[in-house]
C-alpha cells in the first residue's frame, strides 16, 4: 500500500481525481517516451482503453496480457522488457 491508497478515503472527490488523474498521466508519458516512431497514435488508444478496463475492473488476466503483447509490439526494442515490467506492477497493484 503507498500513501495515497492510506490517505485516498480521507480526502475530497476533486483532489483525489486529480490525484488519480496525475498517475494516469504518469503512466501515459511514461510509456508513450517509449514507443516507437509513428506508433503514438496506436499506442496512446491502446494505453486509454486499458487504463479504463482498468477502473471498471474489466481488465481481466486474458486482456492483460493481450494489452501486454499489443503494447510490446509498438514499444521501441531497448524498453520492452523495462515496459512489461511497468506495466505488470501496475496492473497489479489495482488488486487487493
Amino acid at each position: 500500500m503507498d500513501l495515497f491508497d492510506s490517505i485516498k478515503d480521507k480526502i475530497p472527490a476533486q483532489a483525489k481525481d486529480f490525484l488519480e488523474g496525475q498517475g494516469k498521466d504518469q503512466i501515459m508519458k511514461f510509456i508513450m517516451d517509449k514507443v516507437k516512431d509513428g506508433k503514438q497514435s496506436e499506442a496512446k488508444e491502446l494505453v486509454s482503453d486499458a487504463m479504463a478496463k482498468h477502473e471498471d475492473g474489466k481488465l481481466d488476466s486474458g486482456a492483460a496480457q493481450g494489452f501486454i503483447q499489443k503494447i510490446q509490439s509498438l514499444v521501441k526494442p531497448e524498453y520492452i522488457d523495462e515496459v512489461k515490467n511497468f506495466v505488470m506492477q501496475f496492473l497489479n497493484k489495482g488488486k487487493k
